[in-house]
């Protein structure tokens, strides 16, 4: 009877390490896939601000461009003689083409 109780108790100590050692490599496991999804999350965040720069800096720079446009002397009234002898009638626009503003596009491509 000894021997009996002695051998069940062996089996289930084995059983235990076992599970112990499965339940470790689960472990492991499982904060290996959290450091490759946290280093994901961070190199998309990181990318996601350059991104969110590239766009800011893209407004300014055309917030700049159509301020350089209208103070421009081309765009200007100041010389009426060149601007009547240089004027050239409109095109009209395709109906199939649609005109898009940049700012817009941009304002959608912006990530919040």
């Amino acid at each position: 009877m000894e021997k009996e109780l002695y051998s069940q108790f062996i089996i289930l100590l084995n059983s235990k390490k076992e599970a112990i050692r499965k339940y470790n490599t689960n472990k492991n496991q499982i904060e290996e896939l959290f450091e490759k999804e946290k280093d994901k999350n961070r190199k998309l965040n990181e990318e996601n601000k350059k991104l969110q720069l590239q766009i800011e800096e893209l407004k300014k720079q055309m917030k700049s461009n159509k301020f350089n446009q209208m103070e421009s002397p081309k765009n200007g009234y100041s010389n009426n003689n060149n601007n009547s002898n240089n004027y050239q009638t409109p095109r009209k626009q395709s109906k199939n083409v649609t005109s898009f503003d940049a700012e817009d596009l941009l304002e959608d491509l912006s990530f919040e």
